[in-house]
């Protein structure tokens, strides 16, 4: 096994363990996350656009790699990317119509917890990119990923303020 393939399965060892931990330190002490029906219904119509757009996503995926023979990108970023893609248009989606939160979630520290894996992210992102650098041989490389998930979270993270501060102008 390559040092490459190992750090990727370390590393996804590490973000399990970290979503884990996050899951722990945002919710109040409950065992379960509670929503009401109007956030459940928000939830399926989240993962259904979000769904819908993957779908979108993976077939323009298709048109690409079968019509193009040296693409900029690896077909394994294009995949990851559409993940990103899915989880951002769910999280906003959510978000936007105040079903992300759970009754029994503290909102503070999940908006901490990802704003320090933005952080995270970033720094990573910017180490790959000073040591290795994003562009090989003119081909996108993964060295890219953890900057885009960096750039989902902190568009997360804007929709979330812009949210908070126009329900907050609603109110008054």
């Amino acid at each position: 096994m390559d040092f490459f393939k190992l750090g990727f399965y370390v590393g996804f060892a590490v973000v399990c363990i970290f979503f884990l931990i996050f899951v722990a330190i945002s919710k109040s002490g409950e065992k379960a996350y509670q929503y009401d029906e109007r956030q459940q219904l928000v939830q399926g119509k989240g993962f259904q656009y979000a769904f819908f757009s993957l779908l979108i996503y993976n077939a323009i995926c298709i048109l690409l790699i079968t019509g193009f023979d040296n693409l900029i990108i690896s077909n394994e970023d294009l995949i990851f990317f559409g993940i990103i893609l899915g989880v951002f248009i769910y999280a906003a989606y959510c978000v936007w119509h105040d079903g992300y939160f759970s009754l029994n979630e503290k909102p503070k520290r999940v908006i901490l917890s990802l704003a320090f894996c933005a952080v995270i992210n970033f720094f990573a992102g910017m180490l790959n990119l000073s040591q290795q650098g994003f562009i090989q041989n003119g081909v996108l490389t993964n060295h890219f990923i953890s900057f885009s998930c960096a750039i989902m979270l902190l568009l997360l993270l804007l929709v979330i303020a812009i949210r908070y501060h126009r329900k907050k102008s609603e109110v008054e």
